[in-house]
């Protein structure tokens, strides 16, 4: 068996990306691949081709095996989705189930590398309650094209007030009524 069966086998087992030491490698299959774009592809600047792989394995579709390998440094977390050059549009990667707010609308996938791990912030605790997060729309003014910008507070269950930065020329404070 061939490195690139062996990587793609991994990939429809367990999902994409499969990482080796330094390198992560994200399949795709279809009659046409996708560009990768990300934070290592400086997003829309550089996207990056998929390469079809010229294996004897087939996809259990029949159709093409594509895949896309990046060196990345072993401790980094990354971000990234597919972009479709036809359609101009980005979407998710359908084998990696983890997937992030991108801040604007939308959602990227991520992955970490094997020496990085979530931020310890960033975990669930069974020992810490949970506090309240609101959804709320703020005038944007000229910074957003429709004048609006969705923001999302996260009040902690503690008693307030708590004081919350919406930009670097407004502040507000969140009570302990929210």
């Amino acid at each position: 068996m061939t490195s690139a069966n062996s990587l793609f086998r991994r990939a429809k087992q367990h999902g994409n990306p499969v990482v080796q030491n330094n390198r992560a490698t994200i399949f795709w299959e279809g009659d046409s691949a996708p560009h990768l774009i990300g934070d290592l592809t400086g997003w829309d600047e550089r996207p990056k081709p998929f390469k079809r792989l010229r294996t004897t394995l087939e996809a259990a579709s029949g159709k093409p095996i594509w895949s896309c390998s990046l060196t990345v440094p072993r401790d980094a977390y990354v971000e990234y989705a597919f972009h479709d050059p036809v359609s101009q549009e980005h979407f998710l990667d359908p084998w990696n189930q983890n997937s992030v707010s991108n801040g604007m609308g939308n959602r990227n996938n991520f992955f970490y590398m094997p020496e990085t791990m979530p931020f310890p912030f960033s975990m669930r605790r069974a020992d810490v309650r949970t506090g309240l997060l609101t959804h709320h729309r703020v005038d944007a003014g000229w910074l957003q094209d429709d004048g609006e910008r969705e923001v999302y507070l996260y009040k902690p269950h503690a008693k307030g007030p708590f004081p919350c930065c919406l930009s670097m020329m407004d502040r507000i404070t969140c009570t302990a009524d929210g």
